[in-house]
């Protein structure tokens, strides 16, 4: 961001013994910075394709791929393909002249790690599989597009749809000359959220702010607080009967920590995970939609049909149309009677919430490292207040297409309000770091304005100061 477009944040304003006169050198412009490329080294006929092994997992059939076979032909490593957990591969056994062809596809629940080089796979089919071979095998990705799609129906309801977002929201998004609208609310005697450390001056602020008005940007340097803020707002939000609030962020990390910090506040939270992520652990597993329906008292029948799935591995044809009724009458439930939804932003395009679902309240964390038609996927339904938490002095979206990233879609939501004047609240108290290492992006990039919390292990008291004292 150049220095004529810098807006400085809009925070309470510190007392007049505190005020000085801060040295503040803005980062070069995006435009201008060297951006290095990477082209990987050429393969040679050294390196190996993957000998399969097939064996049962959970009553189904688990894939694991091994580099151990030495061949002429060449494969991309495991780096170049960068596999991720809930990536899609499809399995083809190619046989010889004499027998069938197999083809199967899974999603990854396991990738390589400092344990050992096995790739794992669940199949979405256990029929069939030549269980009996270990070569002959070829991996292929599965191209999904449904990130893509959900980004541009998003963007194509943002345009017609008039009822996916406020008047005020529209024009503000679009960059309108609008009036600041203040909302008329009954604010808490007590800002800090039960189970959550109590609130500092800024967050206060913050929370304070935000709950008054319908578009808010809170921005949150390293170690301020962000999550404990945002969960903090969303318990406001829902204890002021605004309805159902939805929260989101752009990686699932960032939500399962957001959704922690909401659980601990007594708030009925469910997280809505991707079908080909539900294998995979997380802190919050047990909040998760698919776990919470697993341990559902109230239904024996599809527990009783759970089970009979999970021993045998499949259901006859009448009992698997009578499990997925049922498992999405509860589906239904459970996210009805949720205070509060969290997913990632892609995440809430999902079908289960596309259905009579709107959200008055959204609030999307790490929002400056989502691009923008990643945040209005969660934004068009129904928003009336919605409030973006990041930090725009930190990185932004990862883009990997040059040609995306220079049409503009490397700058995030939240960065292109703040060019358009609107002033995102800074948190400025953090816990996380020294002063001494705090000291240059204080400077650099805060103006001066972040302050630091020194705790005795001992004595249960607190010293305020600032970075930029001696």
């Amino acid at each position: 961001m150049s220095s004529e477009q810098h807006v400085p944040p809009f925070s309470p304003p510190p007392n007049k013994s505190e005020q000085h006169v801060p040295t503040f050198s803005p980062p070069p412009n995006k435009s201008e910075q060297h951006v290095p490329t990477f082209s990987p080294p050429p393969l040679n006929k050294s390196e190996r394709i993957p000998k399969i092994r097939i064996r049962q997992y959970n009553n189904g059939q688990y894939a694991v791929i091994e580099n151990i076979q030495e061949t002429d032909q060449v494969i991309p490593t495991e780096k170049e393909m960068r596999l991720m957990p809930g990536d899609e591969l499809r399995l083809r056994y190619v046989g010889d002249s004499s027998k069938l062809t197999w083809s199967g596809v899974g999603h990854v629940i396991k990738v390589p790690n400092n344990y050992g080089e096995e790739i794992g796979i669940e199949l979405k089919i256990s029929q069939g599989v030549p269980i009996e071979y270990s070569t002959n095998f070829v991996v292929e990705f599965v191209w999904k597009s449904t990130s893509f799609d959900r980004m541009q129906a998003a963007l194509k309801t943002f345009a017609v749809d008039e009822n996916s977002v406020s008047a005020y929201l529209y024009h503000r998004l679009l960059g309108h000359k609008v009036e600041d609208l203040v909302m008329k609310v009954t604010l808490p005697k007590r800002f800090s959220a039960p189970g959550l450390p109590e609130l500092n001056h800024s967050q206060v602020y913050a929370v304070k702010t935000v709950l008054q008005h319908p578009l808010s940007l809170i921005q949150g340097p390293p170690g301020t607080g962000k999550t404990v803020t945002s969960a903090t707002i969303v318990h406001h939000l829902v204890k002021q009967n605004q309805g159902q609030v939805l929260v989101c962020a752009p990686s699932n990390i960032a939500v399962d920590q957001s959704t922690e910090k909401i659980h601990k506040t007594g708030l009925k939270v469910v997280r809505l995970c991707a079908k080909s992520r539900e294998a995979l652990d997380s802190p919050v597993s047990f909040l998760a939609l698919h776990n919470q329906i697993r341990n559902l008292e109230s239904e024996p029948e599809l527990k009783k049909l759970q089970q009979l799935k999970d021993e045998t591995g499949e259901l006859s044809s009448a009992d698997e149309k009578r499990y997925r009724t049922l498992k999405r009458q509860c589906e239904s439930d459970l996210l009805r009677n949720a205070d509060v939804i969290c997913c990632t932003c892609v995440g809430s395009g999902d079908p289960r919430l596309s259905h009579g679902y709107q959200f008055r309240s959204i609030l999307i964390d790490e929002s400056t490292q989502a691009t923008e038609p990643e945040c209005m996927v969660p934004v068009v339904l129904g928003a009336r207040q919605l409030i973006l938490v990041g930090d725009h002095c930190q990185l932004g979206p990862v883009v990997m297409s040059k040609k995306a990233a220079k049409a503009g879609l490397s700058q995030s939501l939240f960065e292109r309000l703040v060019v358009l004047d609107i002033r995102p609240i800074r948190l400025q108290v953090q816990h996380r770091m020294h002063p001494a290492l705090s000291a240059f992006p204080s400077n650099i990039f805060y103006e001066g304005l972040i302050y630091f919390i020194i705790q005795k292990k001992k004595k249960k008291n607190f010293h305020l100061n600032r970075y930029d004292q001696d």
